[in-house]
Order: C-alpha cells, then sequence, then structure tokens
C-alpha cells in the first residue's frame, strides 16, 4: 500500500472511502499493530506444560509460515477482513497490470515519436500546407508532437474531419520511414472532401512502392479514385455476405463502371432504359417501365433495332429471386443485379397497390396520376388520416416510407453524384432480407372493406 498511495492519496484504493488521507490511516494502524504486538508478547507468559498453550502457539505459528509479510500486512491493514483482503489483492493485482501496460505504451510513444522525429522537417511542411497551426512543436522531453493554433482559433473548432486528415498524415509518414513493412487502414477516406480523397488515395498508394498496403473500406469512391489514375496498383477485392457467409471476390478495375456494365451484362436493355430515359422529359413512356400502374410493355430503340419492355420482368425477378442463385457472381455482374432488384421490389409493391385496386376504378384513376412511389405512399396512406387501403394489414406508411429511402437510392441516374453506390454496397444478404420482409408484410391480403 505504501508504494500506491502519498500523502494527498484521500480515496482508498480498496474500498474507495473518501476524505480521509490514506497514508496517514495506514502510518497509524501500522503504530498501533506494533504496540499491540509488544504488549501482547509482554504479557504472555508461556507454560511449556500447558497443552492448551502449546497448541495454541503451534497453530500460530503454522498460519505465520502459510503466509508472506505483504499477505500478513495486508490481512492486519484490512482489520482481519478477509473479503477486504481479496478485494485489496485484487485491486494491487490490476495496477500492476495498468502500470506495465501503461510503461509498455509509453516505451511505444518513444520509439514512434523517434521515427517521427526523424523526419522533423518533412512533416512541418507537409501539414503546413494543409493547416493554418501558428507553431508545430515536436517536444523530445514528453515524446508528443504539439499543434499551437493561430491566435482566434481554438483546437476544438478544428473539424473532425480536419483532426482526421492531420492525424493519417502523421499515421502515414510514420509508416513511411519506420521498418514496417506492412500497413492496414480502415475507411481511409470517409470523412473527406473529394479534394482530399484524391490526396490521400495519393499517398497511401506512393507508400506501396516498398511495403505492403491493405486498404478496408465501405466507399466504393475509393475503387473510382484508383481507378481514375492508380489503375492496376491495388489488387482490388471485395466482401459479399450470404446467410453470415463472407465471399471474397475480385474487382477487375477495366470492367468497372456503369458503362462497362451495361455493354457487358445488360443483355436484356433494362439497364441501359434506366439510364437513358433520365434525359427525356416526364411524358417519355419508358417511366412507366420502372413503375407499375398496370401491365405495360415499352418498345425500345437500340440502335436500329427494337426490344420489348416490360414492368412485369421486374415482378418476376422478385417472386422468383432466390439469393443462392446470385452469390457466385462477380462484382460488376453483382452490381448491376442488385440495381435491377432495387428497382424490382419498388415495381413489386406498386403491383399490389394495382391488385387492391384493379376493381375500384376511381381509386385506380388517381393513383395513376402519382407519379411517383412517394406519391402513392402518401395517397394510399395519408399521414395522419386513415388510409385507403385496408387489405394488406401488415403493411403501414412508416414501414413503405422507410423502404421509399432505400428505393429512390437507386433509381436515377443523372440524380446522382456517385451513381448506384447503394446497390455496389449493399450485400446480397441485405437485399434477401429485405425482399423476405417485403413479401412477408403483402402475403396476407384480407377482401377490402
Amino acid at each position: 500500500m505504501l508504494k500506491i498511495v502519498d500523502e494527498e492519496t484521500d480515496e482508498c484504493p480498496v474500498c474507495g472511502t473518501t476524505g480521509k488521507k490514506i497514508l496517514a490511516i495506514i502510518t497509524t494502524k501500522m503504530e498501533k499493530l506494533s504496540e499491540i504486538k509488544d504488549n501482547l508478547f509482554a504479557g504472555f507468559n508461556f507454560d511449556k506444560t500447558n497443552k492448551r498453550h502449546a497448541e495454541i502457539l503451534n497453530n500460530i505459528v503454522k498460519t505465520v509460515k502459510s503466509m508472506d509479510n505483504k499477505e500478513i500486512l495486508d490481512y492486519f491493514l484490512c482489520n482481519g477482513n478477509q473479503d477486504n483482503r481479496k478485494l485489496f489483492e485484487k485491486a494491487y493485482k490490476e495496477i500492476s497490470k495498468l502500470t506495465n501496460k501503461i510503461k509498455k505504451l509509453l516505451s511505444v510513444k518513444e520509439e514512434q515519436y523517434k521515427v517521427l522525429k526523424a523526419e522533423e522537417t518533412l512533416i512541418k511542411g507537409y501539414i503546413n500546407k494543409k493547416f493554418d497551426f501558428k507553431e508545430i512543436i515536436f517536444d523530445d522531453e514528453n515524446h508528443q508532437i504539439e499543434f499551437i493554433p493561430k491566435k482566434g482559433r481554438k483546437i476544438d473548432s478544428y473539424s473532425t474531419g480536419e483532426i482526421n486528415l492531420l492525424l493519417i498524415i502523421v499515421k502515414l509518414y510514420g509508416f513511411r520511414i519506420n521498418n514496417k513493412d506492412i500497413l492496414v487502414i480502415d475507411d481511409p477516406i470517409s470523412s473527406f472532401d473529394m479534394t482530399n480523397q484524391y490526396k490521400i488515395m495519393y499517398e497511401i498508394a506512393s507508400l506501396t512502392k516498398e511495403n505492403k498496403v491493405h486498404v478496408f473500406t465501405h466507399n466504393i469512391e475509393t475503387i473510382n479514385i484508383l481507378n481514375s489514375q492508380l489503375k492496376w496498383l491495388f489488387n482490388l477485392k471485395y466482401f459479399d455476405v450470404y446467410k453470415g457467409v463472407r465471399y471474397i471476390k475480385k474487382i477487375s478495375t477495366s470492367d468497372y463502371g456503369i458503362l462497362n456494365i451495361i455493354k457487358k451484362y445488360d443483355k436484356d436493355k433494362y439497364l441501359l432504359l434506366l439510364v437513358s430515359r433520365e434525359l427525356e422529359d416526364k411524358n417519355y413512356k419508358g417511366h412507366k417501365v420502372f413503375h407499375y400502374d398496370s401491365p405495360f410493355t415499352f418498345r425500345f430503340k437500340v440502335g436500329s433495332d427494337y426490344v420489348d419492355l416490360t414492368n412485369e420482368y421486374f415482378v418476376e425477378m422478385i417472386d422468383s429471386f432466390d439469393a443462392s442463385d446470385y452469390i457466385e457472381k462477380n462484382f460488376e455482374e453483382m452490381i448491376y443485379i442488385k440495381i435491377l432488384l432495387i428497382i424490382g421490389i419498388r415495381v413489386w409493391i406498386e403491383k399490389k397497390f394495382y391488385e387492391a385496386f384493379k376493381d375500384n376504378k376511381d381509386i385506380l384513376c388517381e393513383l395513376t396520376k402519382k407519379e411517383t412511389f412517394g406519391a402513392k405512399i402518401d395517397y394510399l396512406y395519408p399521414k395522419g388520416k386513415t388510409p385507403k387501403i385496408n387489405c394488406y394489414p401488415e403493411v403501414d406508411r412508416t414501414k413503405l416510407m422507410q423502404m421509399k429511402v432505400m428505393l429512390n437510392q437507386n433509381g436515377h441516374y443523372y440524380d446522382q453524384i456517385q451513381p448506384f453506390n447503394f446497390a455496389a454496397n449493399v450485400s446480397i444478404d441485405d437485399l434477401d432480407y429485405e425482399i423476405c420482409i417485403i413479401k412477408k408484410m403483402f402475403e396476407y391480403k384480407k377482401e377490402s372493406a
């Protein structure tokens, strides 16, 4: 105890009691213990002929021999309370572990600092180009780098993105000049603007000349950046998940890109129509293929030929959906399939609306005037009012609006800065779950009132 408390310590490391100086209590207890011991032995008249005295003495000697000095001291410090002594012992061991851990971390800190210190000029020059610090101090005594903001700006005014950028710059430079040959980075660009995303990926790529760099990300833009300026530099792979099993597939940078996907996989021309319709006005009949107001077929001109495209294609895609049919597909084809599946969910739901009112011409006529999925939901399930549709008791406005958020991420190519990113990021497990939930919602149909 004397090693872990000082004159200012006012909280017991064993029981947590506060308000008194612990060192003074321990000192007083030890003095009293010494006094008791002297009095005990002074007043103890051992009678060799008394068998009971001999038995007591033998028991004391046996007990003391089984304990070391620390255990004896702990026992008396805890007033003979065995439970408190166990708590004390546990706390002492925990403090020892934390002390050793801190020593190791401080050693690592010192080692990392020396690595960065060797390139002090280079690091200061690079960071000063990005930030408006008044001064950057390499503290040799405490083995840390201190960043002093300019007058008028507080350190907590820097955004999370700025702080993350600073940290990753220091991390990359530290790796560049130490003796490690493998670097693992998790999601390096997600919190940065586009300019800094390119700069960071360039810095990461520059490390690959002499080292192995593993980058994990949920951001498909990482691939786009590499594909635009650093093609072939990385061996790209993606994880998909089906029934909890992760599948690792290679990504071919030569094939990735929506135009290449259309060219290679869009044999039925539905994705081509999806992209092409964005250039047409709202009266373009091709829009109806991606909704369901009634069974509809559109004659689509492709070059000098025509192909018939129908909204029933998407209904059949959802009706016959089996995730196991797709898991072996490659990355590019999976993006194509996921785009169509997400559109298919919307068309499938809209057909359920149509089936509910196909014999009610008035409601069906009004429903047909609603051009978007959201408008149809607002009409059938008006906010704060009684729904016009009651034949699907498991369906409500909240559930449909939650799906609308997902479905709208995918349907409009030219309205998105990074088209079809959602389809590229969603797992086949996620889609399997959503489609199962939707089918279950519409599974029970009762007669409309």
